[in-house]
């Protein structure tokens, strides 16, 4: 998890994203033999960011090459809570769902939308 604002690319954070899918890309998920490919799980990267942090196309790009699902959840204040450190965080977004297209139906149980984001 990076907490930044703007564009998050391949090269953010000395390349750090870009080893975070090979990484998922090589993991037991990933590296399932083609004959049961239906059956294995799809191996994700998920960034957890701020309303105002955008996943760039060189990443979805990328991930869809690798078969890497990636996926965004959005966090903010909570401002009903009495500490100013807690935060809410949305549900999950597919960022490049297209890659579930040859899988097995997968179905995420997120914590819900949040509204009313900064």
């Amino acid at each position: 998890m990076k907490f930044t604002t703007g564009d998050i690319q391949l090269s953010s954070f000395d390349h750090q994203v870009i080893g975070y899918i090979d990484v998922a890309s090589r993991s037991p998920a990933g590296v399932v033999p083609a004959s049961l490919a239906t059956l294995r799980p799809t191996p994700i990267v998920e960034f957890v960011t701020p309303s105002n942090a955008v996943i760039g196309l060189s990443v979805i790009t990328k991930a869809n090459l690798e078969t890497v699902l990636i996926a965004q959840r959005i966090v903010c204040d909570a401002p009903s809570t009495p500490s100013p450190t807690d935060m809410i965080v949305g549900s999950r977004q597919l960022l490049n769902p297209e890659v579930l297209a040859s899988r097995f139906t997968v179905s995420f149980r997120g914590a819900g939308r949040v509204s009313g984001l900064r």
